[in-house]
């Protein structure tokens, strides 16, 4: 334990050695005057030279210490830590905590490392293509899809020749958190998907992503090409069945007259059917380019309860609006989004009728950058069968029913960049959810 006590650490070590030079030189100087006074010049030579053989110590001591700090913080600063020679004497502790700090800097560079690598294999593991544009302008692929796509080193959006000039316009206007698709100049389909981030103390950067789609596009097309043309032949054959066989009726005669003008009348009426379903067709997929503005949702709700109001009394529906907060706003094209809102409260009225406490309620709420109009009712929620096919057009489970209000709807939503979703709600009934942009 005495021993123990007796060991300074690596700095008072050093601390002791520049003491002990100080006054090993004091001591020499005045020895060398001493002598010089009395005459005894050798004895003076002699202890001069002692004394810059002192001082001489002194300052190969500061100049390890300095060489070895600074060689440590040079090694720290650009993250090199090569292993040192041996040590001068008398500062193997203050090397070995050097060595130490270097080993701890070390293993912290090596797992900074390997959890870059792990997230960069992540990012060249997604197949969409993610291009970081930076404040000015300037383009960084951040995995090897993006690299892929830019072909060449290109510093904007523009320069890259898969992109091109007008697709690279349109992904710069793609708000953060929007989705669009977007035709590339080298005639691909890709859906591209925009986000806002920043580091600490930089400025705000763009992230896009590019996932080419064009195979799952075609799938769904070719689905709803199928489902569009099992419709139309059904509604088709419902009308085309009675007219061929009053036309066969026809054809072969018919005992009386009055038979006669009966067909007639009711291959006329069909007839005038067809053509309405057909022109129901037209009307659901030529609907008009919306014209965005902003404007105040409490217009919206007010003109949906004046023109359905009648329609909710003789049906026994009891209708309910909230705002929140009550100056909310959106952008999109009024008149669309009114006609699209009195389809789904139409809707929900017809679907809750003749339950007891029959009530539809429309709220109105922004999370975010969107704004969510809910349409919600408490009937008998979606079946089954329903649910996959809500959105095809003309697809309907009510008798009369024309199969193209939600339909239309959704293409209302898709049409100003949002969309309209469906789900039950508990405890019973459905809910539709219209999601569109803030601003």
């Amino acid at each position: 334990m005495a021993s123990r006590a007796l060991v300074l650490p690596a700095a008072g070590r050093f601390a002791f050695a520049v003491w002990l030079h100080a006054l090993l030189i004091a001591a020499l100087v005045f020895l060398s005057a001493l002598a010089a006074l009395h005459g005894l010049y050798a004895n003076a030579v002699l202890a001069a030279g002692a004394t810059l053989l002192a001082v001489l110590s002194l300052a190969r001591r500061a100049g390890v210490a300095d060489r070895a700090l600074a060689l440590f913080i040079d090694q720290s600063a650009v993250e090199s830590f090569d292993d040192w020679g041996p040590s001068p004497a008398g500062f193997g502790a203050t090397e070995e905590a050097m060595r130490r700090a270097s080993s701890a800097l070390r293993t912290t560079r090596a797992e900074r490392s390997a959890r870059i690598d792990y997230l960069q294999a992540l990012l060249d593991s997604v197949a969409a293509a993610l291009l970081a544009v930076e404040a000015d302008g300037v383009v960084i692929p951040t995995n090897r899809a993006a690299v892929r796509l830019m072909a060449r080193q290109a510093a904007r959006l523009a320069e890259i020749d898969a992109i091109g000039a007008e697709a690279a316009m349109r992904l710069l206007a793609l708000r953060p958190g929007g989705r669009e698709i977007v035709a590339l100049a080298d005639g691909r389909q890709m859906l591209a998907t925009a986000v806002r981030f920043a580091a600490h103390g930089a400025p705000a950067e763009r992230l896009i992503a590019l996932q080419d789609v064009a195979v799952d596009l075609d799938v769904v097309e070719l689905k709803a090409w199928q489902d569009l043309a099992r419709v139309l032949a059904h509604e088709i054959m419902n009308s085309l069945t009675p007219i061929a066989s009053l036309a066969e009726s026809l054809r072969a005669g018919l005992a009386e007259p009055a038979q006669s003008a009966d067909a007639i009348e009711v291959i006329a009426r069909r007839s005038q059917g067809l053509m309405s379903f057909v022109e129901r067709y037209r009307t659901a997929t030529e609907l008009p380019q919306p014209r965005p503005e902003t404007f105040p949702l409490q217009r919206l709700v007010a003109d949906v309860e004046t023109l359905m109001s009648a329609d909710l009394k003789a049906r026994g529906v009891a209708f309910e609006a909230t705002i929140e907060p009550e100056d909310l706003t959106a952008l999109g094209d009024a008149d669309l989004l009114d006609q699209a809102v009195i389809n789904l409260v139409r809707n929900a009225a017809e679907a809750c009728a003749g339950v007891d406490d029959a009530r539809v309620e429309l709220a109105c709420r922004q999370e975010g950058d969107q704004v969510l109009i809910g349409i919600s009712d408490n009937g008998p929620g979606l079946s089954e069968p329903a649910r996959t096919q809500l959105f095809v057009p003309f697809f309907t489970t009510k008798v009369g029913g024309s199969g193209i209000g939600l339909s239309v709807a959704r293409q209302i939503a898709l049409a100003h960049h949002g969309q309209l979703t469906a789900s039950d709600r508990a405890p019973h009934g459905a809910q539709f959810v219209l999601t569109l942009p803030a601003r």
